[in-house]
């Protein structure tokens, strides 16, 4: 099986020393062993060996440049704010949509190619270059605590009897009562159907007082006959 490049430099990392330490008869051995593990000469398999020794020097990546500008930034605040501050996947799909309307109705002012690079921005860069304002709207001071027993036992709770107990007397509590109860018959009493008439009363009154007869017809009540 035929090693990557990076498993081949992993394996002269891990000889070279050995290498370095080992006599001229050692290290043809060394060879030998390189180059049937890696298929390399043994000319570049000395090479690596030695290179392998040499240490490297890091040097700083140099910055990439700035893509998105802020004026293209600064129309992405307005947008975000615009569809109500989702995350970078949701107004990353909203933009198509939102930004030729937005510019069409004169809300959004950017010339074609900040509109263009609008449009370009991918998700994870609208969620690192908007993640300082996201910041700026987490309330300051919010306890992730999650109440206990401790807790509940330690808030007072009012029960019906802290609410009767605001009526300086049975007597406004029997006020309070009545009130109600001729609100509910007020209501009762002017809905449709709720209460029987006068003369249905009366016609169930006679009923009532008359010496029992078989009845030969039915008697419907004026509610009845009108439902």
């Amino acid at each position: 099986m035929e090693l990557s490049a990076s498993e081949r430099r992993a394996v002269t990392k891990a000889i070279a020393p050995r290498y370095a330490r080992s006599d001229r008869a050692a290290k043809k051995q060394v060879l030998d062993e390189l180059c049937a593990t890696t298929g390399w000469y043994r000319d570049h398999a000395r090479k690596a060996l030695r290179m392998a020794l040499v240490p490297k020097v890091a040097r700083p990546r140099a910055p990439r440049p700035v893509l998105y500008g802020e004026s293209v930034i600064e129309a992405l605040r307005f947008c975000w704010a615009v569809e109500g501050t989702p995350c970078g996947r949701l107004l990353a799909a909203a933009l198509p949509d939102l930004v030729p309307r937005l510019r069409r109705f004169k809300e959004l002012r950017i010339d074609a190619g900040t509109a263009a690079l609008l449009l370009k921005i991918a998700p994870a860069t609208i969620d690192r270059r908007l993640r300082a304002d996201r910041a700026k709207m987490d309330p300051r001071g919010r306890s992730h605590t999650k109440p206990g027993t401790l807790l509940k036992d330690s808030i007072p709770m009012r029960t019906w009897t802290d609410v009767v107990g605001v009526f300086p007397s049975p007597a406004a509590l029997l006020r309070l009562a009545g009130a109600v109860l001729v609100e509910q018959h007020d209501e009762w009493e002017a809905g449709d159907r709720r209460y029987l008439s006068e003369a249905s009363m009366a016609v169930l009154t006679a009923i009532n007082t008359a010496p029992a007869e078989p009845v030969e017809e039915a008697i419907l009540l004026p509610e009845l006959t009108a439902a």
